[in-house]
């Protein structure tokens, strides 16, 4: 009989239980909870005695903030007739709003208070308008619990630009932007702050309700000419449109005459109020050309990468440049300007002679990055002189190098750039001289 009162009272909780001392304290494991919104969480609670022991007793919770709620774990380290060890209990928090909170533990006449930060995993604003007309300006408005910080920025996948964030409320409520062209879905905002835990890293979120912007289907592009003959600069102009710095062209048709040239032109230089810009295909580019940086007049700042209405088609005949056998008679380089790049492309007689010239008018001072590649021959060398008797010359791209390329920092001036088939077997070559052009950093 004593053997089974005795089996019975050890498995229904701890059989020392009364002589442990008087309780002491509370003590939660994790003491902080920081937990995801819409997720939960397990705090395991010890109420711990004056000697360090655990304490049979139970445990409640007496309050819990706003934005959480907190439930005990009757199951947890059950025993085989339904009662839990005595000396541990365990609660499941869980998240439904962005908060800075706490809830309030007591056992024993002690009381623990146990922080709560909820970490948000969207953005339940506002928009000030889910399909606003391209240009207008869109505010988002933060739910209670978070506030957009100073960087804040908001980005919609599959958009054909990147809105601009145009401001950020003083208190950090209000984030206003210019949504992109073709915007059909949920944003996702980066640089998010909540104001009870200022210092705690915020993921890039996901908005709950989705924005929609007509889309730019093409770039309306008038070119200079459409058939333009090799080293041609063509001029393009698109009405609703400016360029902005940086803006490429790139053809659909695969063009290689030179080493790595293929379909990319060389854009030379961009008006000053961004309404045309100018460039040279490679020979042989063909097709309708697409435009990445292009930005509507209503969004000045969003570079569209669009695709133009008209086919550009370029000769694939490489030229014999005339001129090139004399600096007297050498031919102009087009001089690019600040951030852009030109090129000519030549088929220089290098059975008549092995060097070619051509005159690089410099007005203004930076540095001049010259590239030279060619299709035949083991070694050209590129030579830049100072004059027309070349009496300094410039060795720095005259190497074994394919292609041959440096940097020459010069001031306004005339130059002749100076192609020498060195090892004279370049009889036949198609030759490509890139210029591009950027300021000398101090």
């Amino acid at each position: 009989m004593l053997a089974t009162s005795f089996g019975l009272w050890s498995c229904g909780g701890d059989p020392t239980e009364n002589l442990r001392e008087a309780p002491n304290q509370i003590l939660a494991d994790p003491s902080v909870v920081i937990i995801d919104q819409g997720e939960s969480q397990t705090v395991t609670v010890t109420v711990i005695g004056e000697a360090g022991d655990p304490f049979a007793t139970s445990v409640a919770v007496a309050a819990a903030g706003s934005g959480i709620t907190v439930v005990e774990d009757t199951a947890f380290l059950g025993t085989t007739v339904g009662q839990p060890i005595g000396t541990q209990r365990q609660f499941v928090v869980s998240a439904t709003d962005p908060v800075g909170t706490s809830f309030t533990l007591q056992a024993e006449g002690l009381s623990l208070e146990v922080p709560v930060i909820v970490v948000p995993t969207s953005v339940a604003g506002t928009f000030s308008n889910a399909a606003p007309a391209l240009g207008e300006v869109v505010t988002l408005t933060a739910p209670p619990g978070i506030t957009f910080g100073p960087e804040a920025s908001i980005t919609f996948p599959g958009a054909q630009g990147e809105p601009v964030v145009t401001e950020i409320s003083a208190d950090g409520t209000v984030l206003s932007f210019q949504p992109a062209p073709g915007t059909d879905t949920t944003g996702f905002v980066s640089g998010v702050v909540v104001p009870y835990s200022p210092d705690l890293p915020i993921d890039t979120i996901e908005t709950t309700t989705k924005i929609t912007t007509p889309a730019i289907p093409n770039l309306p592009a008038t070119f200079s000419n459409a058939n333009p003959a090799v080293n041609e600069p063509v001029t393009v102009t698109a009405s609703g449109f400016t360029f902005l710095d940086g803006t490429t062209v790139i053809f659909e048709a695969d063009t290689t005459v030179v080493g790595d040239i293929t379909d990319t032109a060389y854009v030379a230089s961009r008006a000053a109020d961004g309404t045309s810009i100018t460039f040279t295909a490679p020979p042989g580019a063909s097709g309708i050309p697409t435009f990445n940086g292009a930005a509507l007049d209503l969004l000045p700042s969003i570079g569209l990468t669009l695709l133009a209405t008209t086919a550009v088609t370029v000769d694939s005949m490489v030229p014999t440049v005339v001129g090139t056998v004399s600096p007297a008679t050498a031919p102009a380089l087009t001089v690019p300007a600040v951030g852009f790049r030109s090129a000519l492309f030549d088929a220089p007689d290098f059975t008549a002679t092995i060097d070619h010239f051509y005159r690089l008018d410099v007005t203004e001072a930076g540095d001049y990055t010259i590239t030279v590649d060619w299709t035949v021959g083991s070694d050209i060398d590129l030579i830049l002189c100072n004059d027309l008797a070349c009496s300094a010359p410039d060795f720095a791209a005259a190497t074994a190098n394919k292609p041959e390329s440096a940097t020459f920092t010069r001031e306004p001036g005339t130059y002749y750039v100076l192609v020498e088939d060195f090892g004279a077997d370049a009889a036949g070559a198609t030759v490509s001289i890139v210029v591009e052009h950027s300021i000398t950093e101090e």
